[in-house]
């Protein structure tokens, strides 16, 4: 930890030699629990909730890609972050449509310290449906910002309160769709055709 050359002269002026040096090796004690971050959690099927295994799961940092990995049988998976780093975790499968979220670790760090933080973080995927958009879900899901130095996660509060609504009418009519193609199955003369042409 640095000291500017004022804030010195200050304690030495105010503070006996003593109390300075136990200021200055408490300063250095809290920097070592500076840790890492380590997020894993499980993928699911939003619409059964079973575990989905094979899940590719891409990491990104500033835009390219540093790790690819897939999930286990049982849909779990963990990734580990270096600190200063702008990451993008994204989660893609046959057949559903890709989700992600960020994680953003700038901030100070302190050498030597290998320390990891965990963190869960469970993903649902949601099927592709014919003719229905699901490109809001390209979005990040959640934004989360790490601190190295104290371990402290927090989610951007601003985002999520900007995206929730879009996310949950977004389900809404899918599952309308959904409920729509399920009795279109059951009776095939309830299934939409192209207006004719005349």
């Amino acid at each position: 930890m640095i000291f500017s050359e004022l804030a010195t002269n200050y304690l030495c002026k105010v503070f006996p030699a003593r109390i300075i040096s136990f200021f200055v090796a408490l300063c250095f004690a809290v920097s070592s629990f500076a840790v890492h971050l380590k997020v894993h959690g499980e993928v699911m099927g939003r619409h059964n909730t079973l575990p989905l295994g094979n899940v590719t799961v891409k990491v990104y940092n500033g835009g390219s890609l540093v790790s690819t990995q897939t999930t286990t049988a049982k849909g779990k998976y963990v990734v580990s972050f270096e600190n200063q780093g702008r990451y993008t975790i994204r989660f893609s499968y046959p057949g559903y449509a890709s989700k992600c979220f960020s994680v953003d670790t700038r901030g100070p760090s302190w050498e030597g310290d290998h320390s990891k933080q965990k963190l869960y973080i469970g993903m649902t995927m949601v099927k592709r449906l014919e003719g229905f958009d699901l490109s809001l879900l390209d979005m990040p899901m959640g934004k989360a910002r790490f601190d190295p130095a104290t371990g402290f996660v927090r989610w951007d509060k601003v985002w999520h309160e900007r995206l929730s609504p879009k996310y949950k009418a977004l389900m809404r009519a899918y599952d309308r769709r959904l409920k729509e193609l399920k009795e279109e199955k059951k009776d095939p003369r309830l299934a939409s055709f192209p207006a004719p042409r005349f």
